[in-house]
């Protein structure tokens, strides 16, 4: 079985919400440029913004860092 990456978790936990990368970057506090590069899994956030990512996309840290 596949593993499936956080930046791809948090891309399939935003557009099952219906929420643009502008509006979950400004609810957590960072560019959408971070965003993009989150969801392609270029960079790891911090976690100040995975707390603030779990909250606006309704997961916990623990089910975004299992693979």
């Amino acid at each position: 079985m596949p593993k499936t990456s956080p930046g791809a978790k948090i891309r399939k936990a935003r557009e099952a919400r219906c929420l643009t990368r502008s509006e979950v970057a400004a609810y957590a506090g960072v560019s959408v440029n971070t965003m993009v590069r989150l969801e392609n899994f270029d960079a790891l956030p911090k976690v100040t913004t995975l707390h603030a990512l779990s909250e606006c996309l309704d997961f916990s840290i623990d089910e975004l860092l299992a693979s």
